[in-house]
């Protein structure tokens, strides 16, 4: 920023009447917006406006002779280490130019009306560059309008809970969020996820699943919000769910692994070694989990959780299901380890995708 500042800073000096033209407040006020385009903070603002309030009135020069007691005492007690980085960083930042004398006193050596030498701090910079400081300032207050307008949205989002569920502790970030100083795009894209967010409360994916999202490849604002969102259309994929959960792959593990190639015939495409047997899918699974965004340690604790073939088929039936399933690592976890798993049914959701697969003899047994 302050390296963008001090390329403004190159300019023709203004002359006379373009300086008396110009307010020194009316810059001042632009500067205050424009600040951080500058490198600036409030500190710098209040040492600065110390320093203009010594200018006379109708003086073109713009050079400040006051001692280092009087500046400081109108910045009330100021130290003088503090106020000299101050100045130092305002001269970094192009708006002030420090004139010193051979002793470092402030002065003004006049030999007649037109010929006079003055030594101090020259502000005259901060009107020569009025123009560039009003650009930016314009601009960083179309920003905050926009941001603005960003929040009111996204806050009439959040108070519209009939069209979409958060739980409390999830709600409570997004306000805190929303508190501190982002960027539009990261607001954006905070607005666009809750636009497409589920209008099912049952569609809302645990709060674990937040750090889980986290890994995917989602953009850094969307990864800390919508692992908590799915469309309408993923919840067709677990509405028949069964509060009983079978054990897959247990009483006929043969069938059930004819069943699941049936139901997932492009895992082929995703196995080296196709679905031959259970042992060569476990192989793989793990690598297949990761390349879904799926931690190692979540899968894992998936698999001491609900087995190793219930886990992998409902990883496999996941990315069978890959066009109606925004976020596979996150509706992973919900059906696994979340809120979902104590409902969701591994061989009703099997039996919906082999209903959905054409007919073709290579499915039949």
């Amino acid at each position: 920023m302050r390296q963008l500042a001090r390329n403004l800073a190159v300019a023709a000096p203004a002359t006379a009447s373009s300086r008396q033209a110009s307010s020194w407040w009316a810059v001042f006020r632009d500067l205050r917006d424009a600040r951080s385009a500058y490198g600036l903070k409030a500190r710098h603002l209040t040492t600065l406006a110390a320093l203009l309030t010594f200018l006379p009135e109708g003086d073109e020069e713009m050079i400040v002779f006051a001692s280092n007691r009087t500046i400081l005492e109108r910045l009330n007690g100021l130290c003088e280490r503090t106020f000299q980085r101050h100045v130092g960083e305002l001269c970094e930042a192009g708006l002030v130019r420090r004139n010193d004398s051979s002793n470092g006193k402030r002065f003004r050596m006049r030999r007649s009306a037109e010929m006079a030498l003055s030594y101090g701090f020259d502000l005259s910079p901060l009107i020569e560059q009025a123009s560039p400081i009003a650009e930016a300032a314009q601009a960083q207050r179309h920003r905050a309008a926009h941001v603005a307008m960003l929040r009111q949205q996204i806050l009439k989002r959040l108070a519209n809970r009939d069209e979409i569920a958060l739980s409390p502790s999830r709600e409570a970030e997004l306000r805190l969020f929303l508190r501190r100083d982002q960027s539009v795009e990261a607001l954006n894209e905070l607005l666009n996820a809750l636009q497409t967010s589920s209008t099912s409360p049952e569609e809302v994916v645990s709060e674990e699943a937040t750090s889980l999202a986290k890994t995917t490849n989602l953009s850094a604002s969307n990864r800390h919000f919508v692992g908590h969102h799915h469309k309408s259309k993923e919840n067709d994929i677990d509405k028949d769910t069964s509060s009983v959960r079978p054990d897959t792959g247990s009483k006929h593990p043969s069938e059930f692994l004819e069943k699941l190639r049936k139901a997932c015939p492009t895992s082929s495409e995703w196995l080296s070694k196709g679905l031959s047997t259970w042992r060569e899918i476990f192989e793989q699974l793990q690598q297949l989990a990761s390349w879904a965004g799926i931690s190692g340690a979540v899968y894992a604790k998936a698999e001491h959780q609900n087995g190793p073939e219930k886990t992998g088929t409902t990883l496999l039936a996941i990315l069978e299901s890959a066009d109606r399933i925004k976020h596979p690592a996150a509706y992973f976890y919900a059906v696994t380890l979340g809120q979902r798993a104590a409902s969701f049914s591994t061989e009703k959701l099997l039996n919906r995708l082999t209903a959905a697969q054409p007919c073709h003899p290579w499915m039949t047994s």
